[in-house]
């Protein structure tokens, strides 16, 4: 029988990145990746790509054209492009610069979430093509299905999680649809197994005025946001608060060091 939880690349931990939607402000999570996979290029090669160190890459809105850029596959199975290319992407804006390959023969497990206006549906594009439909697979676990392993609340310590935020407003309130709720829920229950230490966040909660736009594609927005990324780099690891609900530094490792 087939696991949901597939082998994963190198080790005992099945790698997940994750990437916030947010419009222009996807440059943020470019600049990030940018630093963590030239890291990567120091130990294995100026050929390692993001793509061959995660199991599963997914984003959302925005975070899904990144998503794009770091799986699809060239004609000898590598890379199109490399982390480094985001930036010029969202400077140059040039939305037809992917070639016609299908989520299929994307180079590591994809999960891009969107938004059909027409049929007012959410749309999930995944390689993962048995997972998309939740409902189906959550009757399989429950009526017994030997395709599936019980859950078993240790498997959290099985997952090393990234997630990069696109920012948000200093002064934001959250809501029930907020990305960050589900961020936070993640952050209790990681905590909770006493696996913190394998969920990382990086988000940046105090943008303000032109920085917070979603559509604002100037060059000197890109170019400040892109400040906003490599500022982000140097701030301290955050973590919930579990006791009032918001992001604290918790120690004095920086982002690029707990990336590195």
């Amino acid at each position: 029988p087939r696991s949901p939880l597939q082998s994963p690349k190198y080790g005992n931990l099945i790698t997940i990145l994750s990437i916030d939607g947010g419009g222009v402000r996807g440059i943020i999570p470019g600049v990030i990746l940018e630093f963590l996979e030239t890291e990567l290029q120091a130990l294995d090669g100026e050929n390692a790509r993001l793509a061959d160190y995660f199991d599963v890459i997914a984003g959302t809105s925005t975070g899904g054209i990144v998503t794009a850029m770091l799986t699809t596959p060239n004609e000898e199975g590598r890379p199109v492009f490399s982390a480094k290319d985001v930036k010029d992407f969202y400077r140059k804006h040039c939305p037809k610069i992917f070639p016609h390959d299908r989520v299929g023969e994307a180079l590591t497990n994809v999960v891009i979430t969107s938004f059909d206006i027409k049929l007012m549906q959410p749309v999930i594009f995944s390689s993962y093509e048995v997972l998309v439909a939740i409902s189906e697979v959550t009757k399989e676990i429950l009526s017994g299905s030997p395709d599936f392993f019980p859950i078993k609340p240790m498997e959290y310590g099985r997952f090393l999680v990234l997630s990069l935020g696109t920012g948000t407003s200093k002064s934001k309130e959250h809501d029930a649809t907020d990305g960050d709720i589900v961020d936070y829920h993640l952050s209790t229950v990681f905590q909770a197994l006493h696996s913190a230490e394998n969920y990382l966040r990086i988000q940046d909660d105090t943008l303000e005025g032109d920085l917070t736009k979603l559509d604002l594609a100037t060059d000197k927005n890109l170019e400040n946001l892109v400040e906003v990324g490599e500022k982000l780099l140097m701030k301290q690891v955050s973590r919930v608060n579990l006791g009032i609900g918001i992001y604290e530094p918790y120690h004095n490792t920086t982002n690029e060091m707990a990336l590195k």
